[in-house]
């Protein structure tokens, strides 16, 4: 996923699924399911609604079982591409190093071309196994996160949104991450607190030949729970805000589709307040606008 190796072979989907009467396995690695594929985001650009919604693809074992027409799955997570941000950087280790893997639950319920759902997922990072004074630590930081999605299907309008709430998102690639609360200066052993985030997103098209859409997200930081003391491990640290709105058209036909989308986004910099629980202060608002083109051809 490096600029080195923008035109190399990655692992994207990769997997055994094996089906039942009502239940299904599935090993190997796929979206998270917090990326939930039945209500993808329409926009142009390869973002996928990112970082407003989660977008992450895992190593895996999913067990999912219907019943009419709701769904119920259960999946333990590692990572790969996707990490956790840590001391040594992203990396998949502070997820290894706690041995538990990252837990998701997920409720759906489907009718008639709409889709609703709820999911809950728990995370448990282990940033070191040795201090910076050579001191052994099992120290971790332990985070919740939930979702709440739907489709409606109102032909000929397609309606979708998704909300999450959480903390330690980063590997999802969105807002937030991990700090440190307090170090112990005799042996230097850590303790953490979780960054949080709330984010939303919603996307509307109609139309099939000529097809109209229009992608809004807006995502907020929400702080930590405890004042910081040392360093934040995520990703967007230093943003209080985003907020995207990206409206497109289609032309259809048969396996061929161009398509245009003129997307707005605007970040709200600042600095952490350590004594605020890592709340954004002296914010700064800068936008970028950009036009994207697509040609498509379907086989």
């Amino acid at each position: 996923t490096a600029d080195g190796d923008v035109n190399g072979f990655r692992l994207r989907h990769a997997f055994i699924k094996m089906h039942w009467d009502n239940v299904s396995l599935l090993v190997g690695q796929t979206w998270h399911p917090m990326f939930v594929t039945d209500l993808v985001p329409g926009t142009v650009s390869f973002n996928t609604g990112a970082p407003f919604n989660p977008f992450s693809r895992n190593p895996q074992i999913r067990f999912t079982y219907s019943y009419d027409k709701f769904k119920f799955l259960l999946a333990a997570l590692t990572q790969r591409d996707f990490q956790s941000n840590g001391p040594g950087g992203f990396s998949s280790s502070y997820l290894r190093n706690s041995v538990l893997p990252n837990i998701h639950g997920q409720v759906q319920f489907s009718s008639d071309g709409h889709v609703a759902g709820i999911g809950f997922d728990y995370k448990k990072l282990t940033p070191r196994l040795v201090t910076t004074k050579n001191v052994s630590t099992e120290e971790s930081i332990s985070s919740f996160a939930a979702t709440a999605f739907f489709k409606l299907n109102l032909e000929p309008v397609t309606i979708k949104a998704q909300g999450v709430y959480g903390g330690n998102l980063a590997d999802l690639m969105m807002l937030g991450g991990y700090a440190i609360k307090s170090i112990d200066t005799t042996n230097g052993i850590e303790q953490y607190t979780a960054l949080k985030c709330l984010s939303a997103w919603l996307d509307i098209s109609t139309g099939k030949e000529i097809e109209f859409g229009l992608f809004a997200g807006y995502s907020k930081s929400l702080g930590a729970d405890d004042n910081i003391a040392g360093s934040y491990f995520g990703r967007g640290t230093d943003i209080d805000n985003l907020l995207r709105v990206s409206p497109r058209i289609q032309f259809n036909s048969e396996k061929t589709r161009i398509t245009t989308e003129l997307e707005y986004t605007s970040a709200g910099y600042g600095k952490p307040d350590n004594t605020d629980k890592g709340k954004i202060k002296d914010i700064k608002s800068t936008s970028n606008i950009r036009l994207l083109v697509a040609f498509y051809y379907f086989f």
